[in-house]
């Protein structure tokens, strides 16, 4: 069975859920995923805290319907291979599911397709979509993704399924990748966790490298993310951050510091009109080497 929103926020009373204003959010909750993995790692999706944070949700919300309206318009334009990779990658997966959350999550994508997406492929998709057409890039181009904070795990699902080939790099809190690992199943032989030292070893190829980060680099400390940027310098960036956070002044920060310090020959931000919490949320598009 399903949980609603109000049970799930239930749970998250009695669980002592943190504030999102609280600095030790992720440390509370990554303990919080330690304590549940042992029991719900069979079945994520159906899982309280994973809608929680939210890493995943069933359903469509309106932010997805706005999302859902770009979507249909850009599929409408692709040619018809192109066509069969996008709706192999919007389709929901059954990854972390029960046969209910399955059921409640899925609908039509229209268009007269076949495809049965969810709120999360939906996400998805805009993301890259929005990246493809800022940039004239398209995401299959690079050899390496290297993704800070990737949730649930779909981001790097939904890229191999659009037809991306390279290797996949997520760096994430440990419990957090747990989560992820569990999600993934092995299914996606060339996604790789490593942490925020491991970065500093790897050899990068920045003109071939994409860096993803949804609502994450905005999350952690001006210290620690300016680690990021520096040891990612040059390579390609796609951010999403809130305004405010925990705290931190987003909006301040990286208009003033980010270019500067990934090195980008290019740096767009355009608003994101559908999130109107903690201050409204952005994209960022950077082009490095």
């Amino acid at each position: 069975m399903i949980l609603t929103n109000d049970e799930v926020i239930q749970l998250k009373t009695a669980h002592q859920w943190p504030a999102d204003t609280d600095p030790d959010f992720w440390t509370k909750v990554g303990g919080l995923i330690d304590q549940g993995i042992p029991e719900h790692a069979s079945a994520l999706k159906a899982w309280w805290l994973v809608r929680g944070v939210p890493f995943w949700y069933p359903g469509i919300q309106p932010i997805e319907l706005s999302m859902l309206a770009d979507l249909q318009t850009h599929y409408r334009g692709l040619v018809s291979t192109d066509q069969l990779d996008w709706a192999r990658a919007l389709a929901e997966p059954v990854l972390g599911h029960t046969q209910d959350t399955y059921e409640s999550t899925i609908f039509d994508f229209g268009l007269d397709t076949t495809i049965l997406t969810g709120a999360w492929p939906v996400k998805n998709a805009h993301h890259i979509m929005k990246w493809e057409q800022t940039t004239g890039r398209p995401l299959r181009s690079y050899n390496h993704i290297i993704e800070i904070g990737a949730g649930l795990g779909d981001m790097p699902r939904f890229c191999y399924d659009l037809g991306f080939t390279g290797t996949y790099t997520i760096v994430d809190l440990p419990a957090t990748a747990k989560i992820q690992q569990h999600y993934l199943h092995g299914q996606y032989p060339k996604v790789e966790w490593c942490s925020l030292d491991d970065l500093r070893g790897l050899t990068l190829d920045p003109a071939n490298t994409l860096v993803i980060a949804t609502w994450s680099l905005s999350e952690v400390s001006y210290e620690i993310r300016t680690q990021f940027c520096e040891i990612l310098a040059g390579a390609d960036w796609f951010v999403t951050f809130q305004s405010y956070i925990f705290g931190l002044n987003n909006v301040e920060w990286f208009p003033k510091l980010f270019k500067y310090l990934t090195h980008s020959r290019d740096v767009r931000y355009e608003a994101m009109l559908h999130h109107r919490w903690q201050g409204g949320s952005w994209w960022l598009y950077a082009r490095g080497t």
